[in-house]
């Protein structure tokens, strides 16, 4: 699932959380460089909003910015200690999905005389065993290999 996805799925759960102090991951979202100085500023500038109207502005703005920003902002809510601290109830959400990229657990190039189930192999294909760390065990991946 991308990051953007995630973001969301837990849209209205993120807001109403960060609501009880918008000032707080305005500027953490400001210092982690995911919106510039003007964003920045028009956002600290909102008037008609309460705190809540606050967090949507800034969450939509984030999301609008695409998948690598998203990816950010659902890092930075998981690491930041302040955040964290702050607002506790994150980590109930789960917010990792779009963060963590797969750890290899076993690498196999294709081995000669050893029964491959239908999969064909050639020198631009890798055999890769990720662990998604769902609790459901390693995943079969073949990996394609581009040699542009």
């Amino acid at each position: 699932m991308s990051a953007k996805a995630t973001v969301r799925r837990n849209k209205t759960a993120i807001q109403t959380i960060l609501s009880g102090d918008h000032r707080l991951i305005l500027n953490k979202v400001y210092e982690k460089e995911l919106i510039n100085q003007r964003e920045y500023n028009s956002l600290k500038s909102i008037n008609r909003e309460d705190a809540e109207g606050h967090v949507i502005e800034l969450v939509d703005k984030i999301m609008n910015k695409g998948d690598d920003t998203c990816g950010a902002f659902l890092n930075l809510l998981q690491t930041d200690e302040d955040i964290k601290s702050t607002f506790p109830q994150l980590k109930d959400l789960e917010l990792n999905e779009a963060l963590f990229v797969p750890r290899p657990v076993e690498i196999s190039p294709p081995h000669s005389g050893v029964e491959s189930k239908g999969i064909q192999h050639d020198s631009s294909q890798r055999e890769t065993m990720f662990d998604d760390g769902k609790g459901k065990g390693a995943q079969h991946v073949t990996v394609l290999i581009s040699e542009e």
